[in-house]
């Protein structure tokens, strides 16, 4: 009778720790692919983005701010999603249009705001009248 209580009790043990393994897994698989884009001119930049065959949006991005923008996984595990489009007028002068489509990467990432692949808008190398969409490699 001591074994069989013995052996309850442990198996009583082994259901709740697994449970809570269990819950993490489910948590840790609630997962985001991120793309983070910095605005590092003094212009507030309007440009448009899509995931997959999705419609266009579009977004304002402030002088030094960071836009992040965030892809729901599907299922627990998934870690691909749609290609990232961004799309946007390099050229600044007035009357003149420039339009350049580019394609993005995205990290996945455990929140929509922290992680994301990151990208920056600026200048393009000295010349105030183009911008550019440059990806940053970071250690």
């Amino acid at each position: 009778m001591n074994a069989l209580k013995t052996l309850v009790a442990a198996l009583a043990v082994v259901v709740a720790f697994g449970g809570m393994g269990a819950s993490r897994t489910l948590a840790a698989s609630e997962k985001f692919a991120v793309t983070s884009i910095t605005n590092r001119t003094n212009l507030t930049i309007h440009y448009e983005f899509k995931w997959g065959n999705a419609e266009w949006r579009q977004a304002s991005l402030q002088p030094g701010h960071t836009m992040h923008h965030s892809w729901a996984y599907e299922f627990r595990g998934q870690n691909r999603s749609p290609a990232k489009m961004v799309r946007f007028d390099s050229d600044l002068r007035t009357g003149k249009i420039l339009t350049v489509t580019q394609e993005v990467k995205s990290n996945a990432c455990f929140n929509k705001s922290e992680g994301g692949k990151q990208y920056v808008i600026e200048f393009e190398d000295g010349d105030r009248d183009y911008i550019v969409l440059r990806e940053l490699y970071l250690d």
